[in-house]
Order: structure tokens, then sequence, then C-alpha cells
């Protein structure tokens, strides 16, 4: 059992989509992601419409790595996450002068915008601190993404539980990586991100995560007290699995 069926998790909204970030503990904390649903029957249109837009994109010198993600499993799997991170705040505004000035907008209408049937724009602030992430990218292809909607009123409860099971999970040297990141835009989401090279790489760890964090807390009681109480922060969970497509992608 891995530590996403331990905590009871499940699939995710997009607004998750924390992948292929960088491990430092900075200010720059800010994912940007897009989105995307092209109309029906127009997916191979949209995909060479955004090739020739990340192209434009790159030929301004864009600031920005944009990467690109599908679903690979899930109900709904034609649409596109078109991410960025990480920076701070003020890098919005920035960007923004930028992409003014650069025209991107005007050359996404003109090329991509007839393709699209919806477009939806969020922000997530990741938990450096409480996230455990490489240093360098190892390959990273696939990456699952894991979506909980908090209960009214379980905010701090939940950064107290979420810090000790982070911390545990790193004091017992759990051999898997992971991400926390909080949605902005749409519902309050709490967002927990695993990265895997192949499909080989999410064979589940034996003994699993409650196992050894009842050895780590010597005491399965309070494990499964700490495990028990996490899952009761929240009213709902999803969970999906992305593939970063290179082909797309601008890094």
């Amino acid at each position: 059992m891995r530590l996403t069926t331990t905590l009871n998790i499940v699939l995710t909204t997009l607004v998750a989509l924390v992948m292929a970030i960088s491990a430092k503990v900075s200010a720059k904390e800010l994912a940007d992601m897009w989105v995307i649903t092209p109309e029906k029957g127009q997916q191979q249109a949209f995909e060479l419409a955004l090739k020739k837009h990340v192209e434009y994109r790159k030929s301004k010198n864009d600031p920005r790595k944009w990467q690109i993600f599908t679903p690979a499993v899930g109900d709904h799997l034609n649409h596109y996450v078109i991410r960025a991170c990480c920076f701070e705040w003020k890098e919005m505004d920035s960007y923004r002068d930028w992409s003014i000035e650069a025209k991107t907008g005007d050359h996404w209408q003109a090329n991509v915008g007839d393709s699209v049937a919806h477009v939806s724009h969020y922000l997530a602030e990741v938990d450096f601190e409480n996230s455990h992430w490489p240093e360098e990218d190892p390959g990273f292809r696939y990456f699952e993404v894991v979506s909980l909607k908090p209960k009214q009123g379980h905010g701090q409860g939940i950064r107290a539980d979420m810090k000790a099971i982070s911390d545990a999970a790193k004091a017992m040297e759990w051999p898997e990586y992971w991400s926390w990141s909080w949605g902005i835009g749409g519902q309050s989401e709490l967002n927990l991100v695993f990265p895997f090279t192949d499909w080989a790489d999410m064979e589940p760890e034996k003994p699993g995560f409650a196992e050894r964090l009842g050895k780590q807390m010597k005491s399965e009681d309070k494990a499964m007290e700490l495990l028990e109480r996490w899952s009761k922060h929240f009213q709902s969970s999803e969970s999906t699995i992305y593939v970063k497509s290179d082909e797309l992608s601008m890094d």
C-alpha cells in the first residue's frame, strides 16, 4: 500500500497539477496552469496549432518553460494541462507585461483559438517545506495527481497533520518523491503529486507506508490515529495519472 492509498485519497481536479517542480525552497512557490479542452473532433488540429504557438513563444524568448500534460487514465481524457513553475507573485506582473509586448494572446487567438472548446486558468502555491522532490529531474514522465477537498474549518489541522506525515516520511527515508500544493481558483483543494519514470515505477512499495509509519512512530496505534485523523479532514478526494508530452512541452 503506497502513501496514496494509505491516505485514502483518489483523483484530482486539474488545479492539482504540480508536476516537474524544482525542489529548491524559496519564495518562488507559485505555479501557473491552463487547462484546455479542444473542440470535438479537433484534437489533431489543436495539437498542430499548439506546436506552432509553442514555437512562436520560443522565438519571443518566453521567460517561462511551459510543460504540457495529458491524462493517461480517468473519465475526461480530452484535455491538456499547460503549466509553468516556479516564480514569485510579483513575476505575474512582469510576465503579463512581456505577454502583451510579445502579443502571445493575439497569436493564440489567431492560430489556436478556433480549435478550443473550453479554457480554465488556475494558480497553485507549492509547499516546498513539506514536499520531497529531487534537485535534478531523473526523467519523470508520469505523475499521479491526487486532489483532496478540505472540510470547512480544518485548515489548521490539515497543515499540522500534513507536516507530521511528511516529516515521518522523510525520517523513515520513504523511497518515493512527492509534492504538496494548494490550488487557487475554483473550489479550495490540497493537491499531492507523485512522479514516476514509467509504469513499472508505480509498483507499490513493500512494506507499505502505514506499516513503516508505525515503526517510525514506535506505535502502530499512534500511526493509525494520525492517518485516520488525516482522512477525516476531507470531504472528498480524486486521483488520476498524467503523462508529460515531450513533443509539446517547451523544455
